[in-house]
């Protein structure tokens, strides 16, 4: 169902049928720009994308079941495949969006109108999917988040937590979970509340939140004592500290352009960016 659900964003991208060339050129071409919107949504598809909560959730399940050091390279191209096509999926949303919407330069209020904005550019198979899509992605991070929110918690405190527990014998990680997902659908159904705004931020949140996270993760990584012979390779410690280092760029570099654009202007033209 959800593998189903997922694949619409590829089959809208398709249907839509962009300029592929165009497509692959601005795929490898980096474009940068020093304007608080474009560092705030650079954060958030970061943020979104290597998420800090995707941290604890993904050490806390193996741990829920069971997995143990002979099951590793099961559990190794299991994250490396969820992560492929987690780029595959954000790369066809971002075609779709950009194909349509962006080209012809329709504005999104909620992610409602995103939907439906694509049935008279790209037909009403295309609206379907990306609706679809987007209930599916909407359904997961609604029970996925709240998990890893609780297993988190548990965790930090010592309170007993797994799925496979019943409420008698983890009731502290049953009642932070419903509490959580209570607490986000009270948010979402607040009258007025832009959801798109909500989104965003919290995304954005996420970015700036990632760049600790991840330097205890390398730094665990790392440690021989704790890992023995699954120790971090160099190839993996170069692409982690280099993705935290330009996190926290990017994170420093919004702060000044919010608090200080004219500073930032002038240290972007210093450096003749």
């Amino acid at each position: 169902m959800l593998c189903a659900t997922f694949l619409s964003y590829i089959i809208s991208g398709v249907i839509i049928n962009p300029p592929w060339e165009e497509v692959l050129q601005a795929s490898i071409t980096p474009i940068f720009h020093s304007d608080a919107a474009f560092l705030m949504m650079a954060i958030g598809i970061i943020g979104t994308t290597i998420t800090p909560w995707g941290q604890f959730y993904i050490q806390a399940a193996v741990v829920d079941k069971g997995i143990t050091a002979k099951d590793y390279k099961y559990t190794f191209w299991d994250v490396m495949l969820g992560a492929f096509f987690t780029w595959l999926i954000a790369f066809f949303v971002i075609v779709a969006t950009a194909a349509t919407l962006n080209s012809n330069h329709i504005e999104i209020e909620t992610v409602k109108d995103a939907a439906i904005a694509l049935e008279p550019l790209a037909g009403k198979y295309a609206s379907m999917l990306f609706s679809f899509g987007l209930l599916g992605a909407s359904m997961l991070a609604a029970f996925v988040l709240p998990l890893s929110s609780a297993y988190a918690v548990c965790e930090a405190f010592g309170f007993e937590s797994g799925v496979s527990k019943d409420t008698k014998e983890a009731p502290v990680f049953f009642g932070v979970y419903t509490v959580i997902i209570l607490l986000g659908a009270g948010i979402a159904l607040w009258p007025g509340i832009s959801l798109t705004q909500v989104m965003l931020a919290s995304q954005v949140i996420n970015g700036v939140l990632l760049p600790p996270i991840l330097i205890f993760m390398v730094l665990i990584a790392n440690n021989q004592v704790i890992m023995g012979e699954y120790k971090n390779s160099n190839w993996y410690n170069i692409v982690a500290w280099l993705f935290t280092i330009v996190l926290i760029v990017l994170t420093l570099m919004l702060l000044l352009s919010t608090v200080a654009p004219e500073l930032m202007a002038g240290l972007m033209e210093l450096l003749g960016l």
